[in-house]
């Protein structure tokens, strides 16, 4: 099971539904105690920040990595081949704040 399927049973289960057949729980079960609803959206919302958090580094592979000069020069070059950021981000495994800090930081944009 992906974190994705597990974020919505749990969220489900914390709304008082049934997760597989959407029907209402019964009343009066484990899953009516308030402490159990908050420790499931505690859970539920624990999951989801973790979730994105491993994709945004799946999506940028050298995100908090330091730039080595070879990098910051084949950055400013491809720039100057009038590349654009979000393909600067998927080429260099950076975000594109990341991407558009060096750009900043070399005078290439205006912050």
């Amino acid at each position: 099971m992906d974190k994705g399927s597990a974020i919505k049973i749990i969220e489900r289960l914390a709304d008082g539904v049934h997760p597989l057949t959407g029907e209402d729980l019964q009343q009066g079960g484990i899953l009516d105690r308030p402490e159990v609803i908050r420790a499931l959206n505690i859970a539920a919302r624990t999951l989801q920040a973790s979730h994105k958090s491993q994709r945004a580094l799946q999506a940028a592979p050298n995100a908090g990595k330091p730039w080595s000069e070879n990098e910051e020069k084949r950055l400013l070059a491809e720039w100057d081949q009038r590349k654009s950021i979000p393909d600067l981000a998927a080429r260099h495994g950076r975000s594109a704040g990341s991407i558009r800090a060096r750009l900043i930081q070399h005078g290439k944009i205006e912050p």
